[in-house]
Protein backbone atom coordinates (compact mmCIF):
# COMPACT_ATOMS: atom_id res chain seq x y z
CA UNK A 1 0.00 0.00 0.00
CA UNK A 2 1.25 3.60 -1.02
CA UNK A 3 1.00 6.72 1.16
CA UNK A 4 -1.28 8.83 0.21
CA UNK A 5 0.76 11.83 0.02
CA UNK A 6 4.22 11.02 -1.42
CA UNK A 7 2.60 7.40 -3.00
CA UNK A 8 6.45 5.80 -1.38
CA UNK A 9 5.42 2.59 -0.09
CA UNK A 10 4.41 2.32 3.20
CA UNK A 11 7.17 0.77 5.68
CA UNK A 12 5.28 -1.37 8.16
CA UNK A 13 7.78 -1.13 11.42
CA UNK A 14 8.77 1.14 13.96
CA UNK A 15 11.49 3.17 11.88
CA UNK A 16 9.14 4.22 9.22
CA UNK A 17 7.00 5.62 11.75
CA UNK A 18 4.01 4.70 9.29
CA UNK A 19 0.66 4.34 10.84
CA UNK A 20 -3.34 4.87 9.76
CA UNK A 21 -4.76 7.97 11.14
CA UNK A 22 -8.45 7.46 10.41
CA UNK A 23 -8.76 5.89 6.31
CA UNK A 24 -5.47 7.90 5.44
CA UNK A 25 -2.22 6.34 5.47
CA UNK A 26 1.07 8.65 6.05
CA UNK A 27 4.61 7.62 6.07
CA UNK A 28 7.96 8.76 6.57
CA UNK A 29 10.06 9.09 4.20
CA UNK A 30 13.14 11.62 3.93
CA UNK A 31 11.26 13.63 1.66
CA UNK A 32 7.64 14.24 4.26
CA UNK A 33 9.20 13.78 7.60
CA UNK A 34 6.04 12.74 9.21
CA UNK A 35 6.84 11.41 12.79
CA UNK A 36 2.87 11.85 14.40
CA UNK A 37 0.80 10.28 11.49
CA UNK A 38 -2.34 11.70 13.51
CA UNK A 39 -1.04 15.18 14.31
CA UNK A 40 -0.35 15.78 10.31
CA UNK A 41 3.05 18.31 10.36
CA UNK A 42 5.04 17.83 7.89
CA UNK A 43 7.56 21.26 7.96
CA UNK A 44 7.22 23.96 9.62
CA UNK A 45 5.65 27.04 7.32
CA UNK A 46 5.42 30.79 9.16
CA UNK A 47 3.66 31.41 12.19
CA UNK A 48 0.74 29.03 11.17
CA UNK A 49 2.44 25.84 12.05
CA UNK A 50 0.73 24.30 9.10
CA UNK A 51 3.85 21.67 7.80
CA UNK A 52 4.28 20.85 4.18
CA UNK A 53 6.45 18.56 2.21
CA UNK A 54 9.95 19.60 0.72
CA UNK A 55 9.08 17.72 -2.12
CA UNK A 56 5.98 15.50 -4.19
CA UNK A 57 5.10 14.86 -7.14
CA UNK A 58 2.17 16.52 -8.95
CA UNK A 59 -0.17 13.69 -7.55
CA UNK A 60 1.38 14.28 -4.33
CA UNK A 61 0.46 17.77 -3.92
CA UNK A 62 -2.94 17.65 -4.89
CA UNK A 63 -3.51 15.17 -2.35
CA UNK A 64 -1.93 17.20 0.70
CA UNK A 65 -3.81 20.25 -0.78
CA UNK A 66 -7.05 18.16 0.14
CA UNK A 67 -5.88 16.84 2.87
CA UNK A 68 -3.78 20.03 4.50
CA UNK A 69 -7.38 21.93 3.67
CA UNK A 70 -9.70 19.38 5.37
CA UNK A 71 -7.86 19.05 9.00
CA UNK A 72 -6.64 22.77 9.18
CA UNK A 73 -9.06 24.84 7.28
CA UNK A 74 -8.03 27.84 8.90
CA UNK A 75 -4.21 27.78 8.97
CA UNK A 76 -4.24 26.14 5.44
CA UNK A 77 -6.04 29.93 4.23
CA UNK A 78 -3.24 31.32 6.49
CA UNK A 79 -1.01 29.85 5.06
CA UNK A 80 -1.34 28.74 1.74
CA UNK A 81 -4.07 31.64 0.27
CA UNK A 82 -4.05 34.85 2.32
CA UNK A 83 -0.23 34.90 2.76
CA UNK A 84 -0.04 34.08 -1.71
CA UNK A 85 -2.36 36.94 -1.83
CA UNK A 86 -0.17 39.66 0.69
CA UNK A 87 2.95 38.08 -0.88
CA UNK A 88 1.71 38.92 -4.19
CA UNK A 89 0.56 42.42 -2.95
CA UNK A 90 3.83 43.35 -1.34
CA UNK A 91 5.64 42.51 -4.44
CA UNK A 92 3.62 44.36 -6.72
CA UNK A 93 3.42 47.78 -4.72
CA UNK A 94 6.62 47.07 -2.84
CA UNK A 95 9.38 44.46 -4.34
CA UNK A 96 9.14 45.84 -7.88
CA UNK A 97 9.15 50.00 -7.45
CA UNK A 98 12.30 48.96 -5.54
CA UNK A 99 13.15 46.95 -7.87
CA UNK A 100 12.91 49.06 -10.47
CA UNK A 101 15.44 51.69 -8.85
CA UNK A 102 17.64 48.88 -6.79
CA UNK A 103 18.64 47.59 -11.66
CA UNK A 104 18.93 50.54 -12.58
CA UNK A 105 21.76 51.53 -9.92
CA UNK A 106 23.82 49.07 -7.91
CA UNK A 107 22.61 45.79 -9.27
CA UNK A 108 22.45 46.34 -12.93
CA UNK A 109 22.79 42.76 -14.16
CA UNK A 110 22.26 43.85 -17.87
CA UNK A 111 26.01 45.44 -17.94
CA UNK A 112 28.90 43.25 -17.62
CA UNK A 113 32.19 44.04 -16.49
CA UNK A 114 34.67 43.59 -18.95
CA UNK A 115 37.45 43.16 -16.28
CA UNK A 116 39.80 45.29 -18.11
CA UNK A 117 41.32 48.42 -17.58
CA UNK A 118 40.09 51.65 -18.42
CA UNK A 119 40.93 52.53 -21.88
CA UNK A 120 40.56 51.61 -26.03
CA UNK A 121 39.55 48.09 -25.99
CA UNK A 122 39.68 46.42 -29.17
CA UNK A 123 36.24 44.40 -29.79
CA UNK A 124 38.17 41.13 -29.93
CA UNK A 125 39.52 41.73 -27.07
CA UNK A 126 36.51 42.68 -24.80
CA UNK A 127 34.92 39.30 -26.30
CA UNK A 128 37.18 37.51 -24.44
CA UNK A 129 37.14 39.11 -21.09
CA UNK A 130 33.74 39.87 -20.89
CA UNK A 131 33.11 36.45 -21.16
CA UNK A 132 35.59 34.83 -18.73
CA UNK A 133 35.28 38.07 -16.49
CA UNK A 134 32.02 36.34 -16.01
CA UNK A 135 33.21 32.83 -15.43
CA UNK A 136 35.47 34.02 -12.44
CA UNK A 137 32.29 35.83 -11.01
CA UNK A 138 29.98 33.16 -11.39
CA UNK A 139 32.74 30.78 -9.85
CA UNK A 140 33.92 32.99 -6.68
CA UNK A 141 30.17 34.14 -6.07
CA UNK A 142 27.40 32.64 -7.24
CA UNK A 143 29.37 28.62 -6.29
CA UNK A 144 30.75 30.55 -3.50
CA UNK A 145 27.40 31.46 -2.49
CA UNK A 146 26.07 28.04 -3.16
CA UNK A 147 28.87 26.16 -0.98
CA UNK A 148 27.55 28.07 2.15
CA UNK A 149 23.91 27.61 1.68
CA UNK A 150 24.09 23.85 0.80
CA UNK A 151 26.94 22.76 2.50
CA UNK A 152 27.13 24.17 6.11
CA UNK A 153 30.03 25.92 5.69
CA UNK A 154 30.60 28.80 8.07
CA UNK A 155 30.54 32.44 6.44
CA UNK A 156 33.39 34.31 7.81
CA UNK A 157 32.44 37.19 5.62
CA UNK A 158 32.33 40.87 7.25
CA UNK A 159 29.09 42.98 7.38
CA UNK A 160 30.02 45.35 4.85
CA UNK A 161 31.08 42.70 2.63
CA UNK A 162 26.95 41.78 2.44
CA UNK A 163 23.92 43.55 1.92
CA UNK A 164 22.65 44.76 -1.67
CA UNK A 165 25.98 45.13 -2.82
CA UNK A 166 26.85 41.49 -2.86
CA UNK A 167 30.44 42.86 -2.72
CA UNK A 168 32.50 39.93 -1.61
CA UNK A 169 33.77 37.11 -3.70
CA UNK A 170 35.14 33.96 -1.98
CA UNK A 171 37.85 32.12 -4.61
CA UNK A 172 38.20 28.92 -2.08
CA UNK A 173 34.83 28.40 -1.39
CA UNK A 174 33.69 28.36 -5.04
CA UNK A 175 36.44 26.02 -6.22
CA UNK A 176 35.48 23.35 -3.38
CA UNK A 177 31.77 23.64 -4.28
CA UNK A 178 32.91 22.42 -7.58
CA UNK A 179 34.98 19.56 -6.89
CA UNK A 180 31.63 18.63 -4.69
CA UNK A 181 29.95 18.65 -8.07
CA UNK A 182 33.00 16.59 -10.31
CA UNK A 183 32.33 14.02 -7.31
CA UNK A 184 28.79 13.26 -8.59
CA UNK A 185 28.11 10.12 -10.03
CA UNK A 186 25.49 8.44 -11.99
CA UNK A 187 23.93 5.99 -9.16
CA UNK A 188 21.05 4.63 -7.33
CA UNK A 189 19.46 8.27 -7.89
CA UNK A 190 19.56 7.75 -11.17
CA UNK A 191 18.02 4.19 -11.37
CA UNK A 192 20.51 2.55 -12.14
CA UNK A 193 22.62 -0.75 -10.09
CA UNK A 194 26.29 -1.93 -9.94
CA UNK A 195 26.69 -3.54 -13.83
CA UNK A 196 24.17 -1.71 -15.78
CA UNK A 197 25.85 0.43 -18.65
CA UNK A 198 26.65 4.10 -17.30
CA UNK A 199 26.56 3.10 -13.16
CA UNK A 200 29.67 5.23 -11.95
CA UNK A 201 30.07 7.79 -14.55
CA UNK A 202 30.29 11.50 -14.12
CA UNK A 203 26.90 12.82 -14.10
CA UNK A 204 26.27 16.21 -16.78
CA UNK A 205 26.46 17.92 -13.73
CA UNK A 206 29.89 16.76 -12.84
CA UNK A 207 31.47 17.41 -16.51
CA UNK A 208 30.06 20.96 -16.58
CA UNK A 209 32.00 21.18 -13.12
CA UNK A 210 34.96 19.86 -14.23
CA UNK A 211 35.13 22.07 -17.68
CA UNK A 212 34.20 25.04 -15.57
CA UNK A 213 37.14 24.50 -13.20
CA UNK A 214 39.38 24.08 -15.85
CA UNK A 215 38.59 27.32 -17.91
CA UNK A 216 38.82 29.14 -14.45
CA UNK A 217 42.48 27.65 -13.83
CA UNK A 218 43.43 28.49 -17.43
CA UNK A 219 42.33 31.86 -17.38
CA UNK A 220 43.21 32.86 -13.61
CA UNK A 221 46.58 31.03 -13.68
CA UNK A 222 48.02 29.26 -16.69
CA UNK A 223 47.00 32.37 -19.31
CA UNK A 224 48.91 35.23 -17.10
CA UNK A 225 51.75 33.57 -17.62
CA UNK A 226 52.16 33.41 -20.61
CA UNK A 227 54.95 35.58 -21.87
CA UNK A 228 54.75 38.25 -24.20
CA UNK A 229 55.05 37.23 -27.74
CA UNK A 230 57.55 39.94 -28.43
CA UNK A 231 59.69 38.81 -25.43
CA UNK A 232 59.43 34.96 -25.74
CA UNK A 233 60.45 35.09 -29.62
CA UNK A 234 63.47 37.51 -28.73
CA UNK A 235 62.17 40.14 -30.90
CA UNK A 236 62.16 42.69 -28.06
CA UNK A 237 66.25 41.95 -27.15
CA UNK A 238 66.73 42.18 -30.34
CA UNK A 239 65.48 45.99 -30.92
CA UNK A 240 67.16 46.52 -27.51
CA UNK A 241 70.49 45.70 -29.13
CA UNK A 242 70.47 47.40 -32.53
CA UNK A 243 68.92 50.90 -30.72
CA UNK A 244 70.68 54.08 -31.83
CA UNK A 245 70.70 56.75 -29.55
CA UNK A 246 70.94 60.57 -29.95
CA UNK A 247 70.88 60.91 -33.31
CA UNK A 248 68.16 62.25 -35.92
CA UNK A 249 65.34 60.51 -37.13
CA UNK A 250 65.95 60.20 -40.49
CA UNK A 251 69.80 58.61 -39.13
CA UNK A 252 68.60 56.61 -36.68
CA UNK A 253 66.11 54.96 -39.56
CA UNK A 254 69.41 54.32 -42.06
CA UNK A 255 71.86 52.83 -38.64
CA UNK A 256 68.41 50.78 -37.81
CA UNK A 257 68.25 50.04 -41.70
CA UNK A 258 71.86 48.61 -41.97
CA UNK A 259 71.86 46.59 -38.71
CA UNK A 260 69.26 45.04 -39.82
CA UNK A 261 70.63 44.27 -43.65
CA UNK A 262 73.68 42.66 -41.45
CA UNK A 263 71.54 40.19 -39.38
CA UNK A 264 68.59 39.98 -42.12
CA UNK A 265 68.54 36.07 -41.82
CA UNK A 266 68.23 36.29 -37.33
CA UNK A 267 66.18 39.19 -37.75
CA UNK A 268 63.81 37.00 -40.16
CA UNK A 269 63.72 33.79 -37.99
CA UNK A 270 63.21 35.97 -34.80
CA UNK A 271 60.00 37.93 -36.74
CA UNK A 272 58.54 34.30 -38.06
CA UNK A 273 58.60 33.13 -34.35
CA UNK A 274 56.87 36.03 -32.96
CA UNK A 275 54.25 36.19 -35.60
CA UNK A 276 53.74 32.16 -34.41
CA UNK A 277 53.93 32.81 -30.94
CA UNK A 278 51.19 35.41 -31.45
CA UNK A 279 48.96 33.03 -33.24
CA UNK A 280 49.41 30.65 -31.02
CA UNK A 281 48.66 32.71 -28.62
CA UNK A 282 45.33 33.93 -30.43
CA UNK A 283 44.03 30.37 -31.18
CA UNK A 284 44.65 29.40 -27.65
CA UNK A 285 41.92 32.04 -26.97
CA UNK A 286 39.79 31.50 -29.31
CA UNK A 287 39.86 27.26 -28.36
CA UNK A 288 39.25 28.42 -24.79
CA UNK A 289 35.84 31.02 -25.41
CA UNK A 290 34.43 28.23 -27.57
CA UNK A 291 34.70 25.55 -24.84
CA UNK A 292 33.50 28.28 -22.86
CA UNK A 293 30.14 28.87 -24.69
CA UNK A 294 29.23 25.47 -25.15
CA UNK A 295 28.66 25.30 -21.53
CA UNK A 296 27.01 28.19 -21.09
CA UNK A 297 23.64 26.45 -20.54
CA UNK A 298 24.69 24.92 -17.20
CA UNK A 299 25.99 28.31 -16.20
CA UNK A 300 23.59 28.88 -13.57
CA UNK A 301 22.95 28.56 -9.75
Amino acid sequence: MKCIVCEDELVLDPQGFSATAGEVLYCANEYCDVYDPLDYKIKTKGLYKLKKPLALSATGWTNWDAIAKKTHPIRYYLSEKLSYKISALTRYYIHEPLNWVRYRTYNRYHRVNTGLPPGWQDVDNQMLYVNFTMLVDFIEIEKASCMLWTDGEVDTHKWYQKGPFNNWRDADLGIKHLRWEMSLTRGEDYGLKEGDEGFGEMTRQAKSAKEQLELYTWWKVVRPLRGDSMDVSGLTEWYENNRIEGLGVMSAIARYDKARSESESTYKEIQDLHTKTEEDYIQEDIDMLIRLIKIKQTLWS
